[in-house]
């Protein structure tokens, strides 16, 4: 792949492991803080609200002025943001990092996946490719599970991990300043929202593709969230290291299970992770009856990799569905109906309060189950099969 390929393949590692490290501490800040569990679950899913707009605006700088040039203050506001965590002394000081970290990342993703692209060597582009789209998944869950073990068996549990994080960004910082720039001709040439369906596609965009996408946040954002309190709450386990490893092992697993299913044709893909995930969310029900912590970390495996799934079918899809000048429009709106789907653990959560965490979970998991089934079962019609029929669709758009 190149040398300066993987040096910025490993800026993004470094940059995705500390945007979930709250994920494992958020017991303790419910604690500490005497937070409601909904007040507790939006610690975790404000960033939705940043990174958003965020990736829609400063995104496409890059572009324009530079990979380096977006990438330095991406990785300048998440050490900030690291920092007000880290030191966090009310909910709002851990509001506001969480802010921080969204308009961060929303910045950095498609940037520096764009940068390792770029660095790759011309024979290993495909490859720099599906390497950054892994580690995106292995860098968010790696976070979470240092940070868990750290803040289980070392001191200064809110504050260690955020240390860590700071130094290797540093590390990262170095790393960065010894990679060339790859835009040549950098010059600002105005921001404005880039996003769309086209027409050709809108109806099974909007009734498959991106109620999919929804779905595949809300599986892997309710495990984040929520299943800490699951976890301490109804379970009665509080060892921040088992639920670290619930954080990776749903994320990380979502990385390496796009690994085996590559020649699984994209809607197939889609399918089978919309049923397999919302089946897998009964098991924390039967981990609640039966007081097995072994059945949360073996559902947030499953979990994890049915949303793998999902991204690697909706990715391609999106990819191969319109001609090549309305792929980038069409993957935007791909990821912005991704990052809605955070938005309903917050809504669980303060559902949670009012009928208790057991009840509001099991009421996500019958309304998941529903609308997967109707996704899988009826509007996936809309979409081709495969890809050569996807190939002979995209044949007839064309003039």
């Amino acid at each position: 792949m190149g040398l300066q390929a993987w040096k910025a393949w490993l800026i993004l590692m470094i940059f995705t492991l500390g945007t979930s490290i709250v994920s494992p501490l958020l017991p303790i800040y419910q604690h500490i803080f005497h937070l409601s569990k909904g007040s507790t679950v939006l610690i975790f899913a404000i960033y939705t609200l940043a990174v958003i707009p965020s990736m829609l605006l400063l995104g496409q700088l890059s572009d324009q002025l530079g990979r380096k040039r977006v990438i330095w203050p991406a990785m300048a506001a998440l050490t900030t943001a690291s920092i007000l965590l880290g030191s966090a002394i009310s909910p709002v000081t851990l509001y506001l990092g969480r802010l921080i970290q969204g308009l961060a990342l929303g910045a950095f993703l498609g940037t520096c996946t764009a940068y390792v692209v770029d660095l790759a060597l011309p024979q290993a582009k495909a490859l720099a490719a599906m390497l950054a789209a892994i580690s995106f998944r292995l860098g968010f869950g790696l976070g979470p599970g240092l940070a868990g073990a750290m803040a289980q068996y070392l001191p200064h549990p809110l504050s260690l991990p955020f240390l860590f994080h700071i130094f290797l960004m540093a590390l990262g910082m170095i790393i960065l300043h010894r990679t060339p720039e790859t835009i040549a001709n950098r010059q600002f040439r105005g921001i404005s929202v880039s996003i769309g369906i086209p027409a050709s596609q809108k109806v099974p965009f909007l009734l498959f593709i991106a109620p999919s996408a929804f779905i595949l946040t809300v599986l892997d954002s309710t495990v984040l969230s929520l299943a800490p309190l699951f976890i301490v709450e109804i379970l009665g386990y509080r060892n921040l290291a088992v639920i670290g490893l619930v954080s990776f092992l749903v994320l990380g697993a979502g990385g390496f299970s796009q690994i085996p299913a590559a020649s699984v044709p994209p809607k197939k893909s889609i399918v089978l992770g919309l049923l397999w995930g919302t089946t897998s969310l009964y098991l924390f029900f039967l981990a609640a009856r039966l007081q097995n912590v072994a059945f949360i970390v073996i559902a947030s495996a499953l979990i994890g990799a049915a949303a793998g799934l999902i991204v690697k079918g909706g990715v391609t899809l999106c990819s191969l569905i319109v001609p090549i000048q309305e792929r980038g429009r069409l993957l935007s709106s791909f990821y912005t109906a991704c990052y809605l789907g955070m938005l309903v653990p917050l809504g669980t959560g303060y559902l949670a309060d009012r009928i208790g965490l057991f009840k509001a979970m099991l009421a996500l998991c019958l309304t998941l189950t529903a609308i997967a089934l109707i996704l899988s079962l009826g509007t996936s019609r809309l979409v081709p099969y495969s890809l050569p029929e996807i190939k002979d669709s995209l044949k007839t758009q064309q003039p």
